[in-house]
């Protein structure tokens, strides 16, 4: 899901670059200002990328979900989740050596 700076950097360098198209009359110069108006938006979502990845959310309430609960680590064991708002165990996997 794209957060507001991420959407705000795309909405920006967007119209800075139709702009760019649209009132510079060389094409080249016009890409080059398009690349460095999107710039921005590529090093925020660069940089939201492992946030993102790693940052595990219940598929109920949307809420992040804490570190998984502790168990023995033994072949074969759950790894579980649980979310507080809604009271739920959620499966995540399981161990394996």
């Amino acid at each position: 899901m794209l957060d507001v700076p991420a959407f705000a950097c795309a909405l920006a360098g967007g119209i800075v670059s139709v702009a760019a198209f649209a009132l510079l009359g060389d094409r080249l110069v016009a890409v080059g200002v398009s690349s460095l108006a999107l710039l921005p938006f590529g090093i925020v979502l660069w940089r939201a990328g492992p946030r993102e990845r790693d940052t595990k959310v219940c598929p109920e309430c949307r809420c992040p979900l804490p570190p998984a609960l502790e168990n023995s680590i033994e072949e074969g064991e759950p790894i579980l989740h649980h979310c507080r708002p809604c009271g739920i165990l959620w499966f995540a996997g399981s161990t394996s050596s």
